[in-house]
């Protein structure tokens, strides 16, 4: 910034703003100040003092004081949190907004709507792509973590897999074919926790799907709600159109890609002309089969009484064919876009993986 070409008011704010700009992208990285954060707040406000005591006639004495590393520093966030607007610009919505970042008691929240930060940064040195807006990313002690609902979700299904797969691997290595896998309450245990960790993936997977799908619709809201209908803003928000019973999730599927599809041909059409098609077929199939497996039980069903191998075998058709489902969706209203990052792009395989991490522990 030259004084000579603009006015010293003009000047002076923008460097405020430069300085908030500054203070904004600390937020998202706690190893930029390593400091205890008393120190980091007394810090901010000596500088934000100094720049509200500059006047014309101790500009040439302080603002090199003040400028100099300032502008250092910018230099080197812009490499971390690379900038979509122009710095003063940043700088002056934080300063605006303060009351996003902060709590009634004056501290810092642990985070804050992504929709704050998308228009601003490129925010891939610092987050998985394909974030919704809603989505929570954390700052300061929780910089660099982001918080959704269908991120857990995914992340407890693919654990409950991952620690099935693992009791399988180490029973089979342990026992083999040998009949004394049988016999004592130890290998029972083993062979008990196979099937409680499959049947909750099984479950968790199956509620992973609805949990996805109603984050498309709030993010879809959360981006058109000037001009959406009351009964679409039911639908995406409810799940239900208004005075009417809640939506099957059948229904919902329907419902929902008919208003967040912007292409007519990749919406879907389940009716006497337009047969479900795979993925979904599978899919419903076999949450009916559950259902019948878990909550109707009689003498002559006895769906609960599976052996481990054949509850693990479920678990892992369930959680190939719910990525297939979830894939599908996300191709239908985001045609243009990659799978979602945060969601390990929706790869069985690479997610699988990263369960194996958490079960080690």
């Amino acid at each position: 910034m030259n004084k000579k070409n603009v006015d010293f008011e003009t000047l002076k704010t923008n460097l405020k703003y430069r300085l908030f700009y500054i203070m904004f992208v600390d937020l998202f990285n706690p190893t930029i100040y390593e400091g205890p954060l008393d120190d980091y707040i007394g810090n901010m406000k000596l500088s934000f003092g100094l720049i509200e005591k500059l006047s014309e006639e101790n500009y040439d004495q302080y603002f090199p004081i003040i400028s100099g590393p300032m502008e250092a520093q910018i230099k080197d966030y812009q490499k971390f949190c690379i900038p979509k607007k122009p710095i003063e610009e940043i700088g002056k919505f934080y300063y605006d907004n303060e009351e996003i970042f902060f709590s009634e008691e004056g501290k810092f929240n642990g985070a804050i709507e992504f929709k704050h930060i998308k228009d601003f940064f490129n925010s891939k040195n610092f987050l998985p792509q394909g974030l919704p807006d809603h989505a929570l990313i954390g700052i300061k002690d929780n910089a660099s973590a982001f918080f959704i609902e269908e991120n857990f979700v995914l992340d407890d299904a693919f654990y409950f897999l991952g620690s099935a797969e693992k009791l399988v691997e180490f029973y089979s290595n342990k026992f083999g074919d040998s009949e004394v896998k049988w016999k004592n309450q130890d290998t029972q245990n083993i062979k008990n926790n196979i099937c409680s960790n499959s049947r909750a993936a099984i479950q968790i997977f199956n509620n992973f799907v609805e949990c996805f799908l109603n984050s498309i619709g709030y993010d879809y809201f959360s981006r058109n709600k000037d001009s959406l209908t009351s009964e679409q803003e039911s639908i995406l928000l409810k799940g239900k159109r208004p005075h009417r019973n809640y939506l099957s999730l059948k229904r919902k599927i329907v419902k929902v890609l008919d208003i967040v599809c912007s292409d007519e041909s990749l919406k879907l059409r389940w009716n006497r002309d337009y047969p479900m098609s795979e993925p979904y077929t599978s899919f419903f199939e076999f949450t009916r089969q559950l259902r019948i497996l878990l909550v109707h039980p009689g003498p002559v069903r006895q769906g609960m009484f599976q052996s481990p191998a054949e509850w693990y075998k479920k678990a892992l058709g369930c959680g190939k064919i719910c990525m297939e489902v979830s894939q599908d969706l996300w191709t239908r209203c985001y045609p243009e876009r990659e799978f979602p990052e945060y969601l390990g792009f929706l790869d069985f395989d690479k997610n699988l993986k990263n369960a194996y991490k958490r079960v080690e522990i």
